[in-house]
Order: C-alpha cells, then sequence, then structure tokens
C-alpha cells in the first residue's frame, strides 16, 4: 500500500511541475479538470461503494461468527460469563461500525470544504491571480483524502471474533480484540487525520494569497 501511495503521489505532482514552467498568468479552470485530478475523483467514488460493498459483505460473516460464538460459550459454567461474552462481541463489531461511519463522515465534510476552496481558487484565477501553488497543494490533499478513503475500505471488512478456548483465558481473549480493534482504528484515524492537515495546508496558502491580492 505504501509503494502504491508513493508511486500516486509522484504522478500528482508531474502536472504541478509543468504548471509552473508555464505563462504566469495561466488561470485554473474548475470547469476542465486535469486527468489526473479527474481519477482521484473517481477513485474517490469507487472508494466510497467499496466501503458500501464491505459492510454488507461483512455483515454475514459477523452473523456466522455470532452463531459459532454461540456453540463455543455453551460450554461456560458461568451463565453471567456467557452473556458478557456475547455481548462484548456485539459491542466490538458495533464499536468498528460505528468508527467507520465517522471516518467516513469526517472524509465527506473534507470533500466539501474541497469543492469551495476550488471555486475560490477559480474566481481568483479568473482575476488573473497566479494560482499554481495552492493548486500542486491542493491535489497533494486529495491524494491524502483517497488514502484515508483506501485504509476505511480495509477496516470496513474486518471483524473481531473472539476466541474461546478455555473459561480462564476469556479476559485475556476479550483484551486482546479490543486491543487489535483500537490498533486498527487508530491507523484509519491517523489517515484521517493526515488529509485533514494536508487541507489545512491549503487553506492556509489560499488564505494567505487572498489576503495579498486584497493588499
Amino acid at each position: 500500500m505504501n509503494k502504491v501511495f508513493l508511486a500516486l503521489t509522484f504522478f500528482l505532482l508531474l502536472p504541478s511541475m509543468a504548471v509552473a514552467k508555464q505563462n504566469e498568468n495561466e488561470r485554473f479552470d474548475a470547469s476542465k479538470p486535469r486527468a489526473l485530478e479527474q481519477r482521484l475523483e473517481n477513485h474517490r467514488r469507487t472508494l466510497n461503494d467499496d466501503v458500501s460493498k464491505a459492510r454488507l459483505e461483512v455483515k454475514d460473516l459477523r452473523e456466522k461468527q455470532r452463531e459459532e460464538l454461540k456453540e463455543k460459550v455453551e460450554g461456560l459454567r458461568d451463565a453471567r460469563k456467557k452473556a458478557a461474552v456475547e455481548r462484548i462481541a456485539a459491542n466490538l463489531d458495533r464499536a468498528n461500525e460505528k468508527a467507520v461511519e465517522r471516518y467516513g463522515e469526517a472524509l465527506d465534510r473534507l470533500d466539501l470544504v474541497i469543492a469551495k476552496i476550488e471555486k475560490r481558487i477559480s474566481d481568483l484565477s479568473a482575476k488573473g491571480v497566479v494560482v499554481t501553488e495552492v493548486t500542486t497543494l491542493l491535489t497533494a490533499a486529495k491524494a491524502k483524502i483517497v488514502a484515508a478513503r483506501s485504509a476505511l475500505v480495509t477496516q470496513s471488512a474486518k471483524t473481531y471474533p473472539l476466541t474461546i478456548t478455555t473459561e480462564e483465558n476469556l479476559g485475556v481473549t476479550v483484551a486482546a480484540a479490543r486491543q487489535t480493534l483500537h490498533s486498527d482504528l487508530k491507523v484509519v484515524q491517523e489517515a484521517v487525520v493526515a488529509a485533514r492537515e494536508s487541507l489545512t495546508s491549503v487553506l492556509s496558502a489560499l488564505r494567505l494569497l487572498t489576503t495579498e491580492t486584497n493588499e
């Protein structure tokens, strides 16, 4: 995945290098997106569909795992432990589902910000303002969002079944499952944060450009 992301980032930067060599007054035309940016948009839509498909597919897997867990807990002597194990297993799946939904919504909000930024860049370019630097940053931010959505697709397909061997090791089993979920969600969180920070850099550059233009 790292190699794919590095390759994507490299190709994202190539159009910006070419733009820098062109006339300073070349204008950003939001109605005619570059081929690379169009590929990013198509990729984003595909990833959104992939998340939805993965969540549907994993639903059947989770149901199967719940049935298997019910059979395993039948061997437990303590009725309270039986109920607790089933409840914890359901909570782990629910926590993952909610996190995937929350991070997906966060990325959707970033897409809305991008739309506003593109409109502002287009307006500035129409006034003859050189927008090469900010458009380069925007392209990089879009790549970060694509990377975050890829991580979200992976996470949406994961499950956290409890592997029960003996009644004595229930605590260890539950703790391990919780830690795995926590570690996996941290990967997605870091990807979303990186995307947000990258977009924040775009906003800062755009704000500075607007200030300089108004002076």
